[in-house]
């Protein structure tokens, strides 16, 4: 089982975090604070520093949502479109049949 993040699925909660903390913005939107986002195993720790530097630290940890997903939809995909080729080539091979019959005709 694995965890998904804007349409991918990582392995671990760990890969998780290091690609949520990835999106982490580094200044707030006022600009006044800058942003850190340091992931672990199990969390992700969010450290906000005033940017003026008057020493007011705020840190919070964050736990992203853990939505499962597997690999088993992918393979769903790969067996539908093999079986789309196949019936593209049973149509090409019937269209090669057709044509050999009315050129054996003329």
């Amino acid at each position: 089982m694995g965890y998904r993040h804007k349409n991918l699925c990582l392995d671990t909660v760990e890969q998780l975090n290091e690609v949520v903390s990835a999106d982490c913005p580094l200044i707030t939107s006022d600009g006044s604070s800058s942003i850190k986002c340091t992931p672990s195993a199990t969390d992700i720790l969010i450290t906000i520093d005033s940017i003026p530097t008057t020493g007011i630290l705020k840190q919070q940890t964050y736990v992203p949502e853990l939505i499962s997903c597997d690999s088993a939809p992918a393979i769903a995909d790969v067996i539908e479109v093999s079986w789309l080729v196949v019936a593209v080539w049973v149509t090409a091979w019937g269209i090669k049949k057709m044509a050999d019959a009315l050129k054996g005709r003329s």
